[in-house]
């Protein structure tokens, strides 16, 4: 019985995590002044710095660490049957 509930607590975990890393704006306007505060540290752990026009931040949170690199352009190209070839 123990073990069901924490698969439904597990499952509900990532549910809510999903919909925030999806949505983080939405997310942020849901927000209370201190839960924007936890979410701000949480996705910038070194804050964030304003130079020359531009936001930028020196560490990259965990939670985006496990997302690919950006794709380079021959890497975009290809079908669904596999074929890798440049269009």
């Amino acid at each position: 019985m123990e073990a069901q509930a924490t698969e439904v607590r597990v499952e509900k975990v990532v549910e809510f995590a999903e919909d925030l890393l999806l949505n983080v704006a939405g997310a942020w306007e849901r927000c209370s002044l201190d839960q924007k505060q936890r979410l701000q540290q949480l996705l910038f752990p070194a804050g964030v710095e304003y130079a020359d026009g531009v936001y930028r931040t020196q560490q990259t949170s965990l939670l985006f660490n496990g997302l690919p690199a950006k794709a380079s352009r021959d890497e975009r190209f290809g079908s669904a049957t596999g074929n890798r070839t440049r269009v």
